[in-house]
């Protein structure tokens, strides 16, 4: 398949190879046939090809994205960006009696839901418990009156225009402090916002990542943010969670041992001292002193200036 909207190009590679860069190297279970949905000719989500075998959804687990739904198994999430549905599939594995969807590219939204793709990948959005919706997810956010255990962003944007230069001066609002506030406000007392971004040499994405939710949380009245945050890292990969209020020992304990399970490591860990940037920077007594010196331009984007 292959189309065009005002958004992207979007193309589709049936019998593609499997999207391993998102997965332990310790996994023992390999992933099912997928189809790969292409954005603008570089970014991907898969169609996980759905064939009624036991396990077959195992390799979830394997994934660094998956880390909040196995240490908490949230009833209530919402996932942003659900593309394929990967992050929809990891939810409902792990026990989401509600699961909200969302899509804003209506082009991808219509293949995977009720197009030639939907029974492909076995119907996960015509589930009862899943409610798709064709929108901006900050948009969907700030609107909604629920609640969630869980809101997940897993790498949704496409970067392939922006690396062509079309599209370098376009604004995005998904990752602003104002979002991020959007997020925290929408979450449940113990729930989790979870955002994975690639990482960097130096780290820039997830750096800049921990520093959107510092100030965020900053504005909430949290005078330690470092305490409200967990970064763990899977090759290339590094995955923020982010709580209104601290994580708690048992919280802890959790995100270990999935950490442990699947060959994750952790950038930061509130109550250990790791020797990186980003763990450096959510410790920092200056945190607006430590960005003005780091070497990338990692500061935090604001609506004003995203």
């Amino acid at each position: 398949f292959s189309g065009w909207n005002s958004l992207s190009r979007v193309d589709v590679v049936e019998s593609s190879g499997p999207v391993s860069w998102s997965l332990s190297p310790h996994a023992t279970t390999p992933p099912p046939p997928q189809s790969l949905i292409v954005i603008d000719g570089d970014a991907a989500t898969p169609v996980i090809e759905r064939r009624g075998r036991p396990h077959e959804l195992a390799f979830l687990d394997d994934s660094l994205s998956s880390a909040a739904a196995q240490a908490f198994r949230p009833p209530r999430t919402l996932v942003i960006g659900s593309g394929g549905g990967i992050d929809v599939l990891t939810a409902l594995r792990h026990g989401a009696a509600q699961v909200d969807a969302v899509e804003v590219n209506p082009l991808i939204a219509e293949l995977v839901s009720s197009g030639r793709y939907a029974k492909l990948g076995g119907q996960v959005f015509a589930d009862p418990r899943v409610q798709l919706h064709v929108e901006d997810g900050r948009s969907f956010t700030r609107r909604s009156a629920d609640r969630y255990d869980l809101i997940q962003l897993s790498l949704i944007d496409t970067w392939a225009a922006s690396m062509a230069g079309a599209y370098s001066l376009s604004e995005g609002y998904l990752y602003t402090v104002e979002a991020f506030s959007d997020y925290l406000g929408h979450l449940t007392p113990e729930g989790v916002l979870s955002m994975t971004r690639w990482l960097g040499s130096p780290p820039r994405e997830s750096l800049r990542v921990s520093a959107v939710a510092s100030l965020a949380l900053e504005r909430r009245g949290i005078s330690d943010p470092g305490a409200c945050v967990v970064v763990l890292q899977l090759g290339r990969l590094a995955n923020t969670l982010v709580k209104s209020t601290p994580f708690s020992s048992a919280e802890l304990e959790a995100l270990r041992g999935v950490a442990q399970r699947r060959g994750f490591s952790f950038i930061h860990l509130p109550g250990a001292r790791a020797d990186n940037d980003i763990s450096r920077f959510l410790r920092a007594a200056d945190r607006s002193a430590f960005l003005a010196d780091y070497p990338a331009q990692v500061d935090p984007t604001t609506d004003d200036a995203p």
